[in-house]
């Protein structure tokens, strides 16, 4: 593993003004709850449901996670041309997908708690190209952070009572390639990857507005992740030369700067591609495609989220091609892995095994299918009690 610390210092209060002007408020952590329950703390989660966007749909399948048994879902109509990514928001039970394609629409599905199924509840002009799309609830609005890699943009909007409020967008560059976005709900801080630039854009939310508050040097940042439990940004980073990476950061405040200091990095093949953070087990985890190294690949962290050198990394080799998204479930055992491919399965499900020190210790792949014609570019996961 390689492992490095650098510091590095911003400057906050920039005098442009790239997104929106609503203003934010301080959000706590979230307890863990079941998403399709009354809310009520819970344990681990009985079952997990799974979406999956495609060109002109969702599909879904449910694991139960005692029997390890994987049953298909209901499909949903996507109102737009290809869902680009999906969002869960368990304060309203809701699903949005965004449209990678011309047609520039966001939808809003309702979730049935005993289903599982979606149920299209408000459809929207919005914006095409869509790749990622970031959805904070506060107070009843909707802030939605929308990432445009072709175009090299980001869009920022409010969605308040089933209404789109106008927004406002920031541009890169054709060549930035803006991949992903996340919000630090107790700095108030956005983080937006831009892959072309080799750096993660950092933005500072305060008295109404969004400003430019430096950024973070990284090679190829692809899916950048703020993790609230651990109090770290993550990023899965997409190289074609030499390793991609998994790196994890810590953001401390200075006065009227941040530092933001590297505390995790762990390399892997090549073409890095979604991460997700296992809590329970403690591992950071992400997906990389290189041909013949496709794989699901595990970087062990402290309670902390720092790097955690007592334990070993690991790496789950896949036979399919273009492992594109990746979830995990909330109790740290089961990983699901979506394709870009519809070359052989495009779902691929897998038990992961641990010893009492949550040190990886091996996997069984318990369910690989291929679904419809189509490769999926997106997913989202939701606990059952």
């Amino acid at each position: 593993m390689n492992y490095s610390r650098r510091s590095i210092f911003i400057t906050v209060g920039a005098s442009l003004i790239l997104l929106g002007l609503i203003p934010f408020q301080n959000c706590g952590r979230p307890s863990k709850v079941s998403d399709v329950t009354d809310g009520g703390l819970t344990a681990a989660p009985a079952k997990t449901r799974f979406y999956f966007g495609r060109n002109g749909g969702i599909d879904a399948i449910e694991l139960d996670h005692a029997s390890a048994t994987v049953t298909r879902l209901s499909s949903a109509t996507f109102a737009g041309q290809t869902v680009g990514w999906l969002a869960y928001d368990k304060t309203s039970r809701s699903v949005f997908a965004a449209d990678a394609g011309s047609a520039a629409k966001l939808e809003r599905f309702t979730l049935d708690p005993l289903t599982g199924s979606l149920t299209s509840v408000l459809v929207k002009d919005y914006l095409p190209g869509i790749v990622h799309l970031s959805v904070v609830p506060m107070q009843g609005v909707f802030h939605l952070f929308a990432s445009n890699y072709n175009a090299g943009t980001a869009g920022y909007h409010t969605l308040t009572d089933g209404a789109l409020n106008a927004g406002q967008s920031v541009s890169f560059g054709a060549t930035a390639k803006t991949h992903s976005s996340a919000y630090d709900p107790s700095r108030r801080l956005l983080f937006i990857a831009t892959l072309g630039l080799n750096k993660i854009q950092v933005f500072r939310v305060n008295a109404g507005t969004i400003t430019p508050a430096g950024d973070i040097p990284v090679d190829s940042p692809r899916t950048v992740v703020f993790d609230e439990q651990f109090d770290k940004v993550y990023v899965s980073t997409e190289a074609y030369a030499g390793n991609s990476f998994i790196k994890g950061y810590s953001v401390t405040p200075a006065g009227a700067n941040f530092t933001f200091t590297e505390v995790a990095s762990m390399p892997t093949s090549l073409i890095g591609a979604d991460l997700k953070v296992n809590h329970a087990r403690r591992y950071v985890m992400a997906t990389s495609r290189e041909s013949g190294r496709q794989a699901i690949n595990g970087m062990p962290v402290k309670p902390d989220g720092t790097l955690d050198a007592a334990r070993t990394s690991f790496s789950i080799s896949l036979s399919q091609v273009q492992p594109r998204s990746l979830e995990v479930t909330d109790d740290g055992d089961f990983a699901v892995v979506a394709m870009n491919s519809s070359t052989a399965e495009n779902l691929v499900v897998f038990k992961m095994n641990f010893d009492a020190r949550s040190q990886f210790t091996g996997s069984a792949r318990i369910f690989a299918q291929k679904i419809g014609t189509e490769g999926y570019v997106c997913a989202t996961s939701v606990p059952v009690k």
